[in-house]
Protein backbone atom coordinates (compact mmCIF):
# COMPACT_ATOMS: atom_id res chain seq x y z
CA UNK A 1 0.00 0.00 0.00
CA UNK A 2 1.55 3.36 -1.02
CA UNK A 3 2.39 5.64 1.87
CA UNK A 4 2.09 9.42 1.70
CA UNK A 5 5.31 11.38 2.12
CA UNK A 6 5.74 12.63 5.68
CA UNK A 7 8.12 15.14 7.22
CA UNK A 8 10.56 13.44 9.61
CA UNK A 9 10.77 16.57 11.77
CA UNK A 10 7.16 17.69 12.17
CA UNK A 11 5.51 14.30 11.49
CA UNK A 12 2.87 15.74 9.18
CA UNK A 13 2.04 14.50 5.68
CA UNK A 14 3.74 16.60 3.03
CA UNK A 15 1.51 18.65 0.77
CA UNK A 16 2.16 21.56 -1.53
CA UNK A 17 0.87 23.79 1.28
CA UNK A 18 3.27 22.38 3.89
CA UNK A 19 5.51 24.99 5.39
CA UNK A 20 7.74 23.04 7.77
CA UNK A 21 10.98 25.02 7.69
CA UNK A 22 13.04 21.92 8.62
CA UNK A 23 11.33 19.64 6.09
CA UNK A 24 13.05 16.29 5.50
CA UNK A 25 10.87 13.82 3.59
CA UNK A 26 10.24 10.29 4.78
CA UNK A 27 9.89 8.07 1.70
CA UNK A 28 8.36 4.70 2.59
CA UNK A 29 7.73 1.81 0.23
CA UNK A 30 4.84 0.41 2.26
CA UNK A 31 3.00 0.51 5.54
CA UNK A 32 4.24 -1.93 8.18
CA UNK A 33 1.50 -4.48 7.63
CA UNK A 34 1.51 -8.26 8.14
CA UNK A 35 2.70 -8.98 4.58
CA UNK A 36 5.75 -6.71 4.54
CA UNK A 37 6.45 -7.46 8.21
CA UNK A 38 6.98 -11.15 7.39
CA UNK A 39 9.56 -10.29 4.71
CA UNK A 40 11.41 -7.84 6.97
CA UNK A 41 11.57 -10.48 9.73
CA UNK A 42 12.88 -13.02 7.20
CA UNK A 43 15.62 -10.57 6.19
CA UNK A 44 16.60 -9.48 9.72
CA UNK A 45 16.23 -12.61 11.78
CA UNK A 46 16.43 -15.49 9.29
CA UNK A 47 19.40 -14.09 7.37
CA UNK A 48 17.64 -14.10 4.01
CA UNK A 49 19.96 -11.45 2.59
CA UNK A 50 18.65 -11.36 -1.00
CA UNK A 51 15.60 -9.52 0.36
CA UNK A 52 17.80 -6.57 1.37
CA UNK A 53 18.95 -5.79 -2.14
CA UNK A 54 15.47 -6.52 -3.47
CA UNK A 55 13.95 -3.98 -1.07
CA UNK A 56 16.59 -1.49 -2.24
CA UNK A 57 15.66 -2.06 -5.89
CA UNK A 58 11.97 -1.60 -5.03
CA UNK A 59 12.81 1.71 -3.34
CA UNK A 60 14.77 2.78 -6.44
CA UNK A 61 11.87 1.91 -8.71
CA UNK A 62 9.30 3.70 -6.53
CA UNK A 63 11.32 6.86 -5.84
CA UNK A 64 13.72 7.13 -8.80
CA UNK A 65 12.57 10.57 -9.97
CA UNK A 66 12.51 12.01 -6.46
CA UNK A 67 16.03 10.70 -5.77
CA UNK A 68 17.30 12.27 -9.00
CA UNK A 69 15.74 15.60 -7.99
CA UNK A 70 17.40 15.44 -4.57
CA UNK A 71 20.86 14.76 -6.12
CA UNK A 72 22.53 13.06 -3.14
CA UNK A 73 26.26 12.44 -3.06
CA UNK A 74 25.87 9.26 -0.99
CA UNK A 75 23.45 6.84 0.56
CA UNK A 76 24.07 5.79 4.15
CA UNK A 77 22.20 3.54 6.56
CA UNK A 78 21.34 3.04 10.20
CA UNK A 79 23.95 0.54 11.45
CA UNK A 80 23.31 -2.51 13.58
CA UNK A 81 23.30 -1.85 17.32
CA UNK A 82 26.64 -2.47 19.03
CA UNK A 83 25.25 -5.50 20.89
CA UNK A 84 23.55 -7.01 17.83
CA UNK A 85 24.02 -10.73 17.26
CA UNK A 86 23.38 -10.19 13.53
CA UNK A 87 26.40 -11.03 11.39
CA UNK A 88 25.46 -8.62 8.60
CA UNK A 89 23.79 -5.24 8.26
CA UNK A 90 20.37 -5.67 6.67
CA UNK A 91 20.05 -1.89 6.23
CA UNK A 92 23.39 -1.80 4.42
CA UNK A 93 22.07 -4.53 2.08
CA UNK A 94 18.99 -2.37 1.39
CA UNK A 95 21.22 0.65 0.71
CA UNK A 96 23.47 -1.41 -1.60
CA UNK A 97 20.48 -2.64 -3.61
CA UNK A 98 19.24 0.95 -3.96
CA UNK A 99 22.69 2.31 -4.79
CA UNK A 100 23.38 -0.33 -7.44
CA UNK A 101 20.10 0.46 -9.17
CA UNK A 102 20.48 4.27 -9.20
CA UNK A 103 24.28 4.59 -9.37
CA UNK A 104 24.86 6.33 -6.03
CA UNK A 105 27.65 5.11 -3.73
CA UNK A 106 26.92 3.80 -0.24
CA UNK A 107 28.88 5.19 2.69
CA UNK A 108 29.24 3.18 5.91
CA UNK A 109 29.76 6.36 7.94
CA UNK A 110 27.47 6.00 10.97
CA UNK A 111 27.98 4.10 14.21
CA UNK A 112 26.25 3.89 17.59
CA UNK A 113 28.09 5.75 20.34
CA UNK A 114 27.09 3.19 22.95
CA UNK A 115 25.13 -0.02 23.36
CA UNK A 116 21.38 0.39 23.53
CA UNK A 117 18.60 -2.11 24.05
CA UNK A 118 16.77 -3.48 21.02
CA UNK A 119 13.83 -1.34 19.93
CA UNK A 120 11.59 -4.32 19.13
CA UNK A 121 8.60 -4.53 21.44
CA UNK A 122 9.11 -1.07 22.90
CA UNK A 123 6.23 1.36 23.06
CA UNK A 124 6.31 4.58 21.07
CA UNK A 125 7.11 6.53 24.23
CA UNK A 126 10.00 4.17 25.06
CA UNK A 127 11.36 4.48 21.52
CA UNK A 128 11.21 8.29 21.73
CA UNK A 129 13.63 8.14 24.68
CA UNK A 130 16.45 7.32 22.25
CA UNK A 131 18.79 10.29 22.51
CA UNK A 132 19.20 12.42 19.43
CA UNK A 133 22.98 12.13 19.84
CA UNK A 134 23.04 8.30 19.92
CA UNK A 135 24.79 8.03 16.55
CA UNK A 136 28.02 9.56 15.28
CA UNK A 137 29.91 9.81 12.02
CA UNK A 138 33.01 7.64 11.81
CA UNK A 139 34.99 9.72 9.31
CA UNK A 140 33.92 13.35 9.51
CA UNK A 141 36.66 14.70 7.24
CA UNK A 142 35.28 12.86 4.21
CA UNK A 143 31.64 13.89 4.55
CA UNK A 144 31.79 17.61 5.28
CA UNK A 145 29.56 19.38 2.76
CA UNK A 146 28.17 16.12 1.34
CA UNK A 147 24.48 15.34 0.85
CA UNK A 148 23.02 12.02 2.02
CA UNK A 149 19.89 9.91 1.87
CA UNK A 150 19.57 7.84 5.05
CA UNK A 151 18.24 4.28 4.76
CA UNK A 152 16.49 2.19 7.43
CA UNK A 153 14.14 -0.78 7.38
CA UNK A 154 11.16 0.39 9.47
CA UNK A 155 10.15 3.86 10.62
CA UNK A 156 8.16 3.73 13.85
CA UNK A 157 8.55 6.95 15.85
CA UNK A 158 11.40 8.56 13.92
CA UNK A 159 13.81 8.74 16.86
CA UNK A 160 16.46 6.63 15.10
CA UNK A 161 16.08 8.62 11.89
CA UNK A 162 16.41 11.90 13.76
CA UNK A 163 19.55 10.59 15.53
CA UNK A 164 21.04 9.80 12.10
CA UNK A 165 20.08 13.22 10.75
CA UNK A 166 21.67 14.89 13.78
CA UNK A 167 24.90 12.88 13.45
CA UNK A 168 25.25 13.88 9.79
CA UNK A 169 24.46 17.51 10.59
CA UNK A 170 26.98 17.57 13.48
CA UNK A 171 29.65 16.34 11.05
CA UNK A 172 28.89 19.08 8.51
CA UNK A 173 26.81 16.97 6.12
CA UNK A 174 23.18 17.25 5.07
CA UNK A 175 20.46 14.62 5.17
CA UNK A 176 18.13 15.16 2.20
CA UNK A 177 15.64 12.37 2.94
CA UNK A 178 14.95 9.23 4.92
CA UNK A 179 14.02 6.11 2.93
CA UNK A 180 12.50 3.05 4.56
CA UNK A 181 10.92 -0.19 3.48
CA UNK A 182 7.93 0.32 5.78
CA UNK A 183 6.35 2.98 7.97
CA UNK A 184 4.41 2.04 11.07
CA UNK A 185 1.00 3.70 10.96
CA UNK A 186 -0.58 4.05 14.38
Amino acid sequence: MPVPIFCVNCGLPHTEESNCKNYIPLLALSTYSDGIRKFIIKLKFHNYRPLGKLFGRFLAHRFCERIENLSPDYLTFIPNHKNSARTFSHTEDIAIGLGEKIGIPVSDCLEWKFSIAHQIGKTGAEREELASDSLRVTDEANIVGKKFILIDDVYTTGSTARAGIQALKNAGAECLAIMVVAKQIS
